[in-house]
């Protein structure tokens, strides 16, 4: 059995009111100027879209992935199109093979680009390693892009 000693615990009580009971000062740090003025820049939004065959039944799927990107891209005051880029018929499998997803890293690493908007991680990135890489990528560039 552990023995408290209560005379301590008293001891340390007192010191924590006594520290609450005395009057303290408080000191206002004043705002900097050059930070207060400067106005918040927009940031440069993408989409990716993409479908992996031609089928009618995704067609749909990819028009309206793009729509839906323009529209909302659009219509948020604080971001500005960078572009949806779109590959219809590309499997997830291989990056190599998807055009648009390349050009869209290539205007990431161009600094043209701030955050990727996108359906879901598997229309990113088939494998978790394929997105992982692609991730850690794009947050090491001098001007890291968000996902």
């Amino acid at each position: 059995m552990v023995r408290r000693n209560s005379k301590a615990t008293t001891r340390q009580q007192d010191k924590i009111l006594d520290a609450f009971k005395s009057e303290r000062t408080v000191g206002i740090i004043p705002v900097k100027r050059e930070f207060s003025d400067v106005k918040t820049k927009k940031l440069r939004v993408a989409a990716y879209c993409r479908v992996s065959t031609f089928d009618e039944s995704q067609s749909g799927s990819f028009e309206l992935q793009k729509q839906t990107y323009t529209e909302k891209i659009n219509n948020n005051p604080d971001w500005i199109m960078a572009g949806i880029y779109a590959d219809q018929g590309a499997s997830g499998t291989s990056i190599k093979k998807r055009e648009q997803f390349q050009q869209m890293m290539s205007d990431c690493r161009n600094g043209k680009i701030d955050f990727i908007m996108v359906k879901s991680v598997s229309r990113f990135a088939r494998n978790q390693s394929d997105y992982i890489s692609i991730y850690r990528e794009l947050k090491a560039l001098s001007k890291p892009v968000g996902i």
